[in-house]
């Protein structure tokens, strides 16, 4: 079941409103309401009165489960324009363009056994990892959780390279 809010001239420009919208897509609603409470930019604040007014509409309306569910779409697009002139100079007078944005938030429930794509490794996990590495004597070390071997040469004692890296690094000439 898919549940839409939308909010039509919003004083902001679209451009500015879309930085902070696109952020949330595919999180789930309370992940999405920390990240605008988080943002330093004006725009959060409509778009969590927004998000809030969709799970209302979802719980009231049809009875959906907050917990399940996620930020399906947020769309961002240009609304009215107020043209204004300001004047330059020998008489003149150029437009100005007060822009304003339409925003439509798509809600969309969860379903059981759906796979929720998870973020991408880092290399605090992968460095927590070789810390956590037995050294075996020999040439090889294996890890406790996933049984891979590592080469002696990757596993130090938290350090990734060795101390010579700087050094070649930055040489002027090649000797």
């Amino acid at each position: 079941m898919k549940v839409e809010a939308s909010l039509n001239n919003l004083k902001m420009t679209p451009r500015k409103v879309r930085l902070v919208a696109y952020a949330v897509r595919g999180l789930g609603v309370g992940e999405a309401l920390v990240q605008f409470d988080k943002m330093l930019k004006k725009a959060s604040l409509p778009l969590t009165k927004l998000l809030q007014s969709a799970i209302a509409n979802a719980e009231h309306n049809f009875s959906l489960d907050r917990n399940n569910l996620f930020v399906e779409d947020v769309w961002v697009g240009e609304g009215q324009k107020l043209k204004r002139w300001t004047p330059r100079a020998q008489g003149r007078a150029t437009p100005l363009w007060r822009r304003m944005s339409k925003i439509r938030i798509v809600l969309a429930e969860r379903e059981e056994g759906k796979i929720v794509k998870k973020k991408k490794t880092t290399v605090k996990k992968e460095a927590t990892e070789v810390k956590d590495a037995v050294v075996e004597e020999g040439k090889s070390a294996s890890i406790k959780k996933t049984g891979k071997t590592l080469p002696q040469k990757a596993i130090t004692h938290g350090k990734t390279r060795g101390a010579g890296f700087t050094k070649k690094t930055f040489q002027r000439k090649a000797v």
